[in-house]
């Protein structure tokens, strides 16, 4: 009888403790589920513009690039399928002859690059360090290095 009135306990304490844990599971799996259900929206742009690429539709391929890439900039943690897209982007603007265009997205990539070795740095030593300059004598002209 003592071990059943013991079990009865717990259940009590775990029936207690289930509400209180359910805002926090929602709080949790709700952003999770908002990435995941626009995420295949990012990939099928992404993938339609990689085939257009690859078949020579170079006019298709960056429409459906520049959606891929305004779906990547509306997701959280989403700087690899970003960058994935810019990528292929750079290379399709390449192939059109729009060279102009394609050093915007190599240095919008270089960029988010920069950014994520920043955060890394700055994430494993727990100070920011800053980006390295392109041109360092300006930099130091500038009483800046």
């Amino acid at each position: 009888m003592k071990s059943k009135n013991l079990s009865l306990k717990t259940a009590h304490k775990v029936r207690l403790k289930a509400p209180l844990l359910l805002p926090l599971l929602l709080a949790i799996t709700i952003p999770i589920q908002a990435t995941l259900a626009q995420s295949p929206i990012w990939k099928t742009y992404h993938d339609m513009g990689k085939h257009m690429l690859d078949d020579g539709d170079f006019s298709g391929a960056e429409k459906n690039l520049l959606e891929a890439i305004s779906e990547a900039e509306k997701l959280p943690q989403s700087q690899n399928m970003l960058k994935q897209s810019l990528g292929l982007l750079e290379l399709t603007y390449r192939k059109l002859g729009q060279n102009e265009d394609a050093e915007k997205i190599a240095s919008r990539i270089k960029i988010l690059n920069s950014a994520n070795a920043g955060a890394e740095t700055q994430s494993s030593t727990g100070k920011a360090i800053a980006p390295p300059t392109e041109n360092p004598a300006a930099a130091s002209s500038n009483g800046t290095a």
